[in-house]
Parts: structure tokens; C-alpha cells; sequence
């Protein structure tokens, strides 16, 4: 069992009791056993990530559902940002990625759950470094992955925040959290609201995620997207260099649509999937445009 910091998740080594707490969880929570038990391994690999770099900082919508919304969605991947001079140079960003590339080719010998699928490898000049590492389901009997993208593309507007990030896995007995919540160095909450919004307007290929996450955050009352503060650190992110045109036309919007039933519903309780509103997640999106244009 993990003991009382949470530097331990050896749950997954009793099957009986790991399967025990994955059903518990989804019959509790609503989630899919699978999404819980990606989630606990995910949870594995975050922690062991954040107590090595004191540079990586946590981020993207894994983030704000770990670290700020309380395990409202869970989520495929992990993202990270590790800050960089705007003017610095290929061979600086790929000499500041050296260290997590030992970090993370070094994690099947340190942490025997997983296996190396993809070494971390540049992108895009450099700016964006993607990894992809593996765990033996216990509950599809096949190889589940983890993707791991970690960006070295410019600095953070906001100082970053020591924060606690939580596994979703309850116990069984007593319904209480199985996994500690661990420390982890995150993204100020205004600021990941900010990258989801340069997110829906700019990203090359659409993710329906980002609209769905800047629509849940308006509706649940964490954001306020006419605040003039945040239309500012928005038009701010949106400045700097790299970033595509905003677009929110028909055909991205198409191109979200069939996102939903592939890409949305399988990380959402059932529930929150029915209860999402598309449409005004779209023109949310469209209005905050006319904002920061």
C-alpha cells in the first residue's frame, strides 16, 4: 500500500485487490475502468516525473482535471512545459531536453511497471519533445500507452505553483482516496485557462478537449472569459511566435463534430458526455474570439 506521502503505488502488485478497487472506483464515480486504471498509472508516472525536475512544470487539461477540478474528465496523456527564452536557439532547447530524455529513458529500470515505447524525441524545431511509454492492463489484457509531451517552445507568463495532483483509485473499504495526493510543480490555473483558449483558437488540428474544457470551466464558474485580466494573458499567449491563425470557421467546426464520439466521449462519465452542450461550447469559443482580436 502506498504509504502516508504517496511515494509508493504498489496497489497494482495485489490483482485481486487492484481489480477490487478499479470496479469500486467505477461504480462509485461513473468513470470507465479503464480510463481509472490509465489514471492510476498516469498518477504513477506524474509523480515520479515532478520529484526529479524542479524545471518541469505540469499542464494542460490532465492538469487542470488532476490539480484544480477535482478528476472531472480523465485524459490519454501528460503534458508538461519547461520555460525557455523566446529567442533561444534549436541547440538550446534540445540541450535543455537532455536531462528529461535520461529521465525518461531511464524509467523502465526505476519504475518496473512500464516500458519504453517512443524515446523522447524533438519536434517542430525543437520546440515540442514526445514520448510514449507502456503498462500491461489488468483490465483489457493488452498493452495500454501513455503519451508524454513535454514543450520547450517559450516562458511562462505566470509563475508556475506547487500544487497536489490526485489519482482517481478509491479504496474498496471505506471509499476513501487509495493513492496519497503527491506534490507536483503546475501551471497557474489563469494561465491554463489561457492555453486552452489559444488552444480552441489556433491549434493546427482541432481537439475537441479544448473546447470542451473551456466551456466546462465558464460553466462551472472557475472562468471568467470578458474578465479583462484574462483576455490580456490570452492576447499575450497569442503574440508570441509559433502560434497558427485563429480559426473557428464551419469547417473546423465539422472537424470537431466528429471528434465527439471518438475523441470526447470516451474520456467523460457518461452523464457529463450527454450533458455537454457542443453548440454552446462553439459559440463560447467564437465570442471569445471577437474578444481578443
Amino acid at each position: 500500500m502506498p504509504n502516508e506521502n504517496g511515494a509508493d503505488f504498489d496497489v497494482h502488485e495485489d490483482a485481486d485487490l487492484f481489480a477490487e478497487a478499479i470496479n469500486f472506483t467505477s461504480a462509485t464515480t461513473g468513470f470507465a475502468a479503464r480510463l481509472i486504471e490509465k489514471d492510476y498509472f498516469a498518477s504513477m508516472l506524474l509523480r515520479h516525473l515532478c520529484s526529479g525536475s524542479a524545471d518541469l512544470v505540469f499542464k494542460g487539461g490532465t492538469c487542470l482535471s488532476k490539480v484544480y477540478w477535482g478528476l472531472s474528465r480523465l485524459s490519454e496523456d501528460l503534458d508538461f512545459s519547461v520555460a525557455v527564452p523566446l529567442d533561444a536557439t534549436r541547440g538550446q532547447r534540445r540541450e535543455a531536453a537532455s536531462p528529461m530524455k535520461q529521465t525518461i529513458g531511464a524509467i523502465p529500470a526505476t519504475v518496473g511497471a512500464f516500458r519504453l515505447e517512443e524515446a523522447l524525441r524533438g519536434f517542430n524545431v525543437s520546440t515540442q519533445y514526445v514520448s510514449a511509454l507502456s503498462y500491461e492492463s489488468q483490465i483489457v489484457e493488452e498493452i495500454e500507452k501513455i503519451k508524454l509531451e513535454v514543450g520547450f517552445r517559450e516562458p511562462l507568463l505566470l509563475d508556475a505553483v506547487a500544487l497536489k495532483a490526485q489519482t482517481l483509485l478509491l479504496d474498496p473499504i471505506g471509499a476513501e482516496a487509495m493513492v496519497p495526493a503527491f506534490a507536483v510543480c503546475a501551471i497557474a490555473e489563469p494561465e491554463a485557462y489561457a492555453e486552452k483558449a489559444r488552444a480552441a483558437l489556433t491549434r493546427r488540428e482541432p481537439a475537441v478537449r479544448d473546447f470542451y474544457d473551456f466551456d466546462y470551466a465558464v460553466q462551472m464558474g472557475y472562468l471568467q472569459p470578458e474578465a479583462a485580466d484574462f483576455v490580456a494573458l490570452v492576447r499575450q499567449k497569442l503574440a508570441m511566435p509559433g502560434n497558427e491563425g485563429i480559426d473557428v470557421s464551419d469547417t473546423r467546426r465539422e472537424q470537431l463534430v466528429r471528434q465527439l464520439e471518438a475523441e470526447l466521449r470516451p474520456v467523460l462519465r457518461p452523464a457529463d458526455f450527454e450533458a455537454f452542450d457542443f453548440d454552446r461550447a462553439f459559440a463560447r469559443v467564437v465570442e471569445f474570439a471577437g474578444r481578443v482580436c
